[in-house]
């Protein structure tokens, strides 16, 4: 009995060393197969950064709540927004948004939108050059909208536009810009009249002035 007993302490204590002595190389390649692995044993520490591919993804398996928020603004300007006449450039106000996925408007100066991120961005400014009740600019009056990147004493101008813009009559600017990681992450906007006396905008849904500003891919 006691020789019996002896053996049997021999044998589990031989099979516990075993086990904490198995190494890579004592294991025959490509038998450790997806059956051996514990529930949740692979995680992100196991995988290597940039390894996977999108033929390693289910089709259909990466949904909406899975994706990175897409920074995206639409920015509005409030009713009280006067420009000032005789071609004096005016700094456009965005005082409200309808959606603001990435805090991509400055918290300390209403007059400009970030870029959160480097990437190609789709960019819109539209003015609609209807005057507070009903007070238009006089006929054969001009404007000018400007989309910048930058900030009022440094900037590089992404996009304008001049025509009549008597009457109420709107206009829109649109492009795709670049925003890389040294650019400066501000845009704003200006806009300027011809005529001899200060406009004040009408605003609201029916006649407004808004920017808009989404990220739609990578630089490369």
């Amino acid at each position: 009995m006691v020789v019996a007993v002896v053996a049997l302490v021999v044998a589990l204590g031989g099979t516990a060393i075993a086990a904490n002595t198995i190494r890579s190389g004592d294991i025959v390649n490509g038998q450790v197969k997806t059956a051996d692995l514990a529930d949740g044993a692979v995680d992100s520490a196991k995988v290597k950064d940039r390894s996977l591919e999108g033929n390693d993804l289910h089709r259909g398996s990466v949904g909406t709540a899975e994706q990175a928020v897409v920074p995206a603004i639409d920015a509005s300007m409030s009713p009280d927004f006067v420009v000032h006449g005789n071609n004096q450039a005016t700094l456009a106000v965005f005082d409200g948004w309808s959606f603001n996925t990435a805090n991509m408007r400055d918290p300390h100066n209403a007059n400009f939108l970030i870029a959160p991120v480097p990437g190609i961005y789709h960019a819109t400014f539209h003015v609609d050059w209807a005057g507070y009740n009903g007070t238009d600019l006089p006929a054969g009056t001009h404007c000018t909208i400007q989309l910048l990147r930058g900030t009022p004493g440094d900037y590089h101008v992404l996009a304008s536009a001049t025509g009549d813009c008597s009457g109420g009559q709107p206009m829109e600017v649109n492009r795709a810009i670049k925003m890389g990681p040294a650019d400066p992450k501000t845009i704003f906007a200006l806009v300027s009249q011809s005529s001899g006396s200060d406009f004040n905008f009408a605003g609201g849904p029916s006649h407004p002035m808004y920017a808009d500003l989404s990220w739609v891919g990578p630089l490369s």
